[in-house]
């Protein structure tokens, strides 16, 4: 059923935010390109998945999109 496919959604999705977690991790200066080079997800995605991690206050961009870097904030689960 519908739910069924929603459920696996929703897990795609914290398996992807679980890996640009680590990746932010491993290096905090990456870029969203660079990001989805270390994830093997595309770049469409890493884009929605940041978005929704800093909605969530989970990760925040300190300095500009260049020369800044990610922090994790708040790591769920």
């Amino acid at each position: 059923n519908g739910d069924d496919i929603r459920d696996d959604s929703d897990t795609d999705i914290e398996a992807n935010s679980k890996k640009i977690l680590n990746a932010i991790s491993a290096e905090p200066k990456a870029t969203q390109k660079r990001l989805a080079e270390a994830t093997g997800l595309s770049t469409r995605t890493i884009s929605r998945e940041i978005k929704n991690l800093r909605d969530s206050g989970i990760i925040w961009r300190i300095g500009s999109d260049r020369s800044g870097f990610w922090k994790i904030i708040n790591r769920k689960g």
